[in-house]
């Protein structure tokens, strides 16, 4: 089992691939290669391991790639600037991700209203057409056929309630 076993979604990967980072960012100021070595192949094992390979993810990938490669840099200060590009690249990435969720639960719950509405209307326009329909039956010859309209008529009107309470 690796460090990477146990991680799951976006939110997990960017939270590893943060730490990774921080990790290159102190390795970078060294002028030993070792360290550098040591994160660089972390970055590696991450992008092997990372998934699924959503678009987001991916990006996730280049990010800890051009990671590795500001690792190689020759001077301490070309390294940090590097590095410190793909953080905020990072950061960049994470908010347009929570952006696009939140826009996606406004329009879902939209859509909810929307559909909800739409079955509250259908249903006042069937007490409507039911009563009009009930009114024209003939006195006394269906009046067991109309008590039936009027039981059904009541319990539209209270599923009817009840969607517009569930709102």
């Amino acid at each position: 089992m690796n460090e990477f076993d146990k991680i799951k979604g976006f939110d997990g990967w960017q939270k590893k691939l943060l730490e990774l980072l921080d990790k290159a960012e102190d390795a970078a100021e060294k002028k030993e290669w070792p360290p550098r070595r040591k994160v660089s192949h972390q970055l590696k094992e991450f992008i092997l391991q990372s998934s699924p390979n959503t678009a987001e993810i991916l990006e996730l990938d280049r990010i800890a790639k051009e990671t590795r490669i500001s690792l190689l840099k020759t001077t301490i200060e070309e390294r940090l600037e590097l590095i410190a590009n793909r953080q905020a690249d990072l950061l960049k990435l994470t908010k347009t991700i929570r952006s696009a969720a939140a826009d996606n639960l406004a329009s879902a719950a939209s859509l909810r209203l929307e559909r909800t509405r739409r079955v509250v209307d259908s249903l006042t326009a069937t007490v409507n057409d039911l009563r009009e329909f009930r009114s024209t039956l003939e006195t006394g010859i269906n009046e067991g056929f109309a008590a039936s309209i009027e039981t059904l008529i009541e319990r539209i009107q209270i599923l009817r309630a009840t969607i517009e309470n569930c709102r």
